[in-house]
This record gives C-alpha cells, structure tokens and sequence, in this order.
C-alpha cells in the first residue's frame, strides 16, 4: 500500500503531466482511460476518425509514460 502522500504526490503529478498534452490527447485519454468511452464514441465526440482516435491515446500515454518515467523512483 502507498501511504497517503505518496498517492497525493502522485495525483500531482499526473495532472502536471496531463497539462503537458495537446487538447486532443488529454481528450481522448480522459475520455477512454477516464471516463471508458469506446474509440468510435471518442471518435464522434470530437468529430475524428475512429482511427484517428485510437492513434492520439497511443500517442497520449506514450507522451505520459515520457513524462512519469522517474516516478517509480522518486516516489
């Protein structure tokens, strides 16, 4: 178990991270990761591809695994 500041240190983190995507990214992220919209849904909201969705999550999380790469070690 993570002890309470660990876990608030890590919420902070993740949303300075999250401000450091394009509009698009942090959109669709939210919308799957978050909120467990499907591509296509995600796709309709935005007025994309379903494709173009599913290529702007990859790109998303690869941007957020960038930006949390020294968490495991910080915290």
């Amino acid at each position: 178990f993570r002890d309470p500041g660990e876990a608030d240190e890590l919420r902070r983190r993740l949303s300075l991270a999250l401000t450091r995507l394009t509009d698009r990214q942090r959109s669709v992220i939210v919308l799957h990761d978050v909120e467990g919209f499907t591509h296509g849904e995600i796709g309709s909201m935005l007025g994309i591809p379903e494709g173009t969705a599913r290529s702007d999550l990859h790109h998303a999380r690869a941007a957020l695994r960038r930006l949390l790469r020294d968490v495991r070690s910080d915290i």
